[in-house]
């Protein structure tokens, strides 16, 4: 088990090398959806490194984690081979009015919150309206990234840390609204990560990183002892917003420090951030000839049009019904569970599958990557939000293929129709002399 956890270290070193080698050359996208995957399967065989309980889930566990590190090589293959514009050369400064790209940010900031506190509520459940107006919470995080690059581009150092200092209250929020924490948690990994490429001084990212790993799991291993009581406040319509928050602030109160000794902790991480054990268990059945794999029946293409467009449309079973299938494991009504992408690429075409697939996932991020630098150093809004929303939508790596393609997809519409908007409210009123060519939205430039 040690020796599969080196191999996943060596992993994450060789793609920091490959996609950000230097300041600027970007990849927050690429390195953020390479740790959201860790985190859902490498606490689980730390839970192993620590004496509790040494054999429950152990083979299944070795064989999951196996897969998911031939996959996370094949995610790096597909990062080094893509193609796409080279991002200018970025020194610490580029050709953008910083304190523009600052009050820009802070205003899509400002509309993100308002999108996630009210708008998502209101509107989230009317039909395929609710896939678009899901996917605009994301704008908080574009804010943050701008805010970011702003504070960079200006030298303002506090204001950097400022930003990533108050990053631990968005899994808060999310848990707070929604009593899950996962969202929040790639919300997070997608600023973080956007920080490490810009700035110079990587080092404090590399030492901090253990320390904030101990204490985020330490979190964790307290959240999962309370999930059930958080969870009954927060999803009933009596509740109030202060009682929600009372209910998520007793995780301070009641912070145990992550002990891989106890069996309490180890259960935690087993049950939670363990998705191997789910891979393994339905490799194993697999190898064993008791299922067969589904050759793509989990992501046919008629899946992604939308129901406002075929409103007869076929319910699917989503990420628990494929798990099942795949592993002959019956989860009780309202439990959630993730298919994630390991699990879904081998059940669909075996290793092959589960190489390509990451492979692809790979590749397009990295794209995605190149065009939303290219788009910050340029001071291109079109380009950061046409490619940094759906990038962000594609940050689910224990969701399933079809539902994260459906997510991207929302999230491109979402940006272009604000791109659309922001581009009317530019244009002259009638009878105004047009003073200019209405083009692109774009922070303002150095002159």
């Amino acid at each position: 088990m040690t020796g599969l956890f080196v191999v996943w270290v060596v992993l994450g070193i060789v793609l920091i090398a490959t996609v950000s080698p230097r300041p600027g050359l970007g990849g927050p996208l690429t390195l953020a959806y390479f740790l959201g995957c860790s985190i859902i399967h490498v606490p689980g065989v730390l839970s192993y490194m620590g004496g509790a309980m040494p054999d429950a889930g152990l083979e299944p566990t070795i064989v999951g984690f196996q897969m998911t590190l031939i996959g996370l090589g094949a995610f790096i293959a597909g990062a080094a081979f893509s193609r796409g514009p080279q991002p200018p050369v970025y020194g610490g400064r580029s050709s953008v009015d910083g304190a523009a790209v600052l009050q820009l940010g802070t205003r899509i900031l400002a509309i993100g919150v308002v999108s996630f506190v009210v708008i998502q509520p209101l509107l989230g459940g009317i039909g395929s309206v609710s896939a678009v107006v899901s996917t605009l919470s994301l704008l908080l995080i574009v804010g943050l990234w701008l805010r970011l690059y702003a504070s960079v581009t200006l030298g303002r150092m506090r204001g950097l840390w400022l930003t990533l200092a108050i990053l631990p209250v968005l899994p808060l929020v999310t848990l707070t609204s929604s009593g899950f924490v996962s969202s929040g948690v790639s919300w997070v990994l997608a600023v973080v990560t956007l920080a490490f490429v810009l700035v110079r001084r990587r080092l404090l990212f590399i030492v901090a990183t253990p320390i904030v790993l101990f204490v985020g799991l330490s979190f964790f291993v307290t959240y999962a002892s309370q999930r059930n009581d958080i969870r009954e406040v927060v999803w009933s319509d009596r509740s109030t917003i202060a009682e929600r928050v009372d209910s998520v602030a007793a995780m301070v109160t009641s912070f145990q420090p992550l002990d891989l000794s106890n069996d309490r902790h180890a259960i935690a991480l087993r049950n939670r951030l363990n998705q191997n054990v789910l891979v393994g268990v339905g490799v194993i059945r697999h190898w064993n000839g008791i299922v067969d794999l589904a050759y793509g029946e989990t992501f046919q293409p008629w899946l992604l049009i939308p129901r406002a467009l075929w409103p007869g449309k076929p319910d699917i079973g989503g990420s628990g019904m494929i798990v099942t299938n795949f592993t002959g494991i019956n989860f009780s009504r309202g439990t959630s569970v993730g298919a994630g992408q390991v699990l879904e690429f081998y059940y669909n075409f075996g290793t092959i599958g589960l190489i390509a697939g990451f492979f692809g996932f790979g590749y397009l991020l990295r794209y995605l990557d190149r065009r939303l630098m290219t788009g910050f150093v340029l001071g291109d809004l079109r380009l950061v939000l046409l490619n940094g929303m759906p990038g962000l939508a594609l940050l689910q790596p224990g969701g399933s293929v079809i539902e994260t393609a459906v997510s991207a997809i929302a999230a491109f519409v979402a940006g272009y129709l604000i791109l659309l908007y922001a581009r009317r409210r530019r244009q002259p009123a009638p009878g105004e002399q047009r003073r200019r060519p209405v083009s692109t939205p774009s922070v303002a430039r150095r002159t």
